[in-house]
């Protein structure tokens, strides 16, 4: 059964937790946090701030899909120089206009034809003080750039082949919702759970609204919370799904991860494989995966 993404924030669950930002908002707030004090570019000509290398992060990380920080790192090197590579380019392109600009001081008599004074402004330009510096940074520019992109598609095809090692069939799925439901349940169950409000680790299960209560403050928090299903409407099973391919292959491409998962919209699989790889780099991924991580290891293994 298929959701809408955007409706998500208006079915939350309640207690539960806010989603796992995407990738591309965490890169392009660290970028802005890199800057310094204040994090922002006031008195920057706008040919010079960061929004250029923010952009192309943006960019790359949806188009390369980075796992781990060293692909990470790579990813934003690549946003780096392809800024580089513009910049430089753009100015090129000014210190050959403003050279233009200042040829008419020193004008070929009327008697020149067209074609001599076409030459000699050219001239005037390509040998105009700075055009050759610019050019250098910009090779330099371009082939930094190629270096880290050959680097991130060897990293990639490593894991790749490491990651084609693994077991032939994924883990067994959930039978159904109810079976997601029941699993998520077990987290607030036997003390792993403590309510944030008074600490009480004694609660129950209210099936009616999917969420667990504590018995001492009688707060409600959603099965979900905590988690990369937090304040979606995606149902349990699909999430699972979602989690259980992706931790068995995760290079998986969006229309075959929505052709396993039966969802026909290509934004809500990407989205929530964006999430998914997202919470995998976290140091704490398990939690924020559930601990289906630990869960499908087990049944890969034959554990219980």
């Amino acid at each position: 059964m298929e959701s809408e993404w955007g409706a998500e924030v208006a079915g939350a669950e309640p207690g539960g937790q806010g989603p796992i930002e995407p990738a591309v908002r965490a890169a392009a707030g660290s970028a802005a946090a890199a800057a310094g004090p204040g994090g922002d570019d006031d008195g920057v000509p706008p040919l010079l701030r960061r929004e250029r290398s923010q952009r192309y992060h943006a960019q790359f990380l949806r188009q390369h899909e980075p796992l781990g920080p060293t692909e990470v790192a790579i990813v934003g090197d690549l946003a780096r120089q392809a800024a580089a590579m513009e910049l430089w380019a753009e100015a090129v392109g000014a210190v050959g206009r403003r050279a233009a600009r200042a040829w008419p001081d020193f004008a070929l008599a009327e008697t020149e034809s067209p074609d001599v004074r076409l030459d000699s402004v050219l001239a005037a330009v390509m040998s105009a003080e700075g055009v050759d510096r610019c050019q250098r940074h910009a090779l330099g520019a371009s082939r930094a750039f190629h270096r880290a992109l050959n680097r991130l598609d060897e990293v990639q095809r490593a894991r790749r082949n490491i990651q084609s090692q693994g077991p032939l069939l994924p883990p067994p799925p959930f039978a159904g919702e109810a079976a997601c439901e029941a699993y998520l349940a077990e987290r607030f169950r036997g003390g792993k759970y403590r309510c944030r409000r008074c600490g009480g680790a004694e609660g129950c299960l209210v099936a009616a609204r999917k969420c667990w209560e504590c018995r001492g403050c009688k707060t409600q928090i959603g099965l979900r919370a905590g988690t990369v299903m937090a304040r979606s409407r995606v149902p349990l099973r699909t999430w699972f799904e979602a989690i259980r391919w992706l931790l068995w292959q995760p290079t998986i491409a969006t229309g075959d991860l929505a052709a396993k998962l039966g969802v026909r919209r290509p934004a809500t699989v990407r989205t929530m494989a964006r999430r998914i790889r997202a919470a995998m780099a976290e140091e704490e991924a398990s939690q924020l995966l559930a601990g289906l991580d630990a869960h499908y290891a087990r049944c890969q293994g034959g554990g219980a």
